[in-house]
């Protein structure tokens, strides 16, 4: 009796920990750190920087260290605020200038006669977008010119001699951790115009994806991202992920269950995975979803997930074994099944692989 009631407990105590099924436990406000962007705090919190953007009644992409941000549905927005305001920096003659409250490197930039790429190579920073009170930066070379107006956006400097435009397109490959801010300010094109030449209606890009940086006049769809190469390592994990997960089948399915007495949906991916030998965190569907990348031609071992089933939106996820078929835990258990089912083949969604994988 004494085990049953501790039995009991632990899987009681397990799924208040996970926080209710497959849902994240999170805080309702996030407060930005040096180096955030909004991309990155929207994969942390498994909602996307649109909504992150409509709960704190944001205009860009543009945050600043120690603001409180809403990040998730429901609580009270909190007032973004805007850059401080103050006086754009002034030209010296001299060959440092002191960060004040409110500065961009394109204004000082500007001010010194000088780049935005200039002046990040001879400070070495590595992020642009985000400049300390007080940090003293190199400015070589500097030239006393007028005040330029103050700014509340960064704003990369054009050349003094930009280049004749290009019938031949500039491209440049997303990486994981990019924006279009920092696109942007390293290759000194406006983001509209990045935006304009990919036909790209939203700040949101992918990892693959080639943007065409120049400012080109030929019409370009936004093109579909390039499939990461999967790599030997992902590739021969994927038969234990299979051997794992269906050595388990028969196991029943249990509300935020991650271990073999018991699974749900994403408890089942965290351990057959990390299993084989792919480390990964526990996250839900939906947090999984945005940690894989969309393939045309899945093989056995991949991911294959479905929406609208217990809720609105990606919401269930399985490990694909082949032909159609799928292994994943279902309100049954741990149990095989087609996405031609009559059930699954409405809500099926795509068929996606893990970025872990093709690294």
């Amino acid at each position: 009796m004494k085990k049953t009631v501790f039995s009991v407990m632990a899987t009681t105590a397990l799924a208040t920990m996970i926080a209710v099924g497959d849902a994240d436990a999170s805080t309702d406000t996030y407060k930005v750190k040096s180096g955030d962007s909004l991309w990155k705090i929207a994969l942390n919190h498994n909602v996307s920087v649109n909504n992150i953007k409509a709960w704190n009644n944001l205009n860009g992409d543009i945050i600043f260290p120690n603001q409180k941000l809403v990040v998730t549905a429901g609580s009270t927005a909190i007032t973004t605020p805007k850059a401080p305001a103050a006086s754009a920096p002034v030209a010296t003659t001299s060959s440092t200038y002191t960060v004040k409250r409110g500065d961009t490197l394109g204004a000082i930039a500007s001010a010194h006669k000088t780049t935005v790429a200039k002046l990040a190579s001879l400070n070495n920073i590595r992020n642009v977008n985000v400049l300390s009170i007080g940090q003293v930066l190199k400015v070589e070379n500097a030239k006393a010119g007028t005040t330029p107006p103050a700014q509340t956006k960064p704003n990369v400097t054009a050349p003094a001699k930009p280049a004749a435009p290009s019938t031949k397109a500039t491209t440049y490959t997303v990486v994981r951790g990019d924006t279009l801010s920092h696109i942007s300010a390293r290759f000194g094109v406006p983001i509209s115009e990045i935006m304009r030449a990919n036909g790209i209606t939203s700040h949101i890009i992918h990892v693959g994806q080639k943007l065409k940086l120049n400012g080109g006049t030929d019409k370009v769809s936004n093109p579909k991202p390039t499939t990461p190469p999967a790599s030997a390592s992902g590739i021969s994990a994927y038969p234990n992920v299979i051997a794992t997960a269906q050595s388990l089948r028969g196991v029943p399915y249990v509300w935020g269950g991650q271990t073999p007495s018991g699974f749900d949906c994403s408890g089942f991916i965290h351990y057959v995975y990390n299993k084989a030998g792919v480390s990964m965190t526990r996250t839900n569907s939906i947090g999984y979803f945005s940690r894989s990348f969309y393939i045309d031609n899945p093989q056995p071992g991949d991911l294959v997930f479905f929406k609208n089933t217990y809720q609105k939106g990606i919401s269930h996820l399985g490990v694909y074994l082949g032909n159609g078929n799928f292994i994943h835990a279902g309100s049954k258990g741990i149990a095989i099944n087609n996405v031609n089912d009559a059930y699954w083949k409405d809500k099926f969604d795509s068929y996606k692989r893990f970025y872990s994988v093709a690294d």
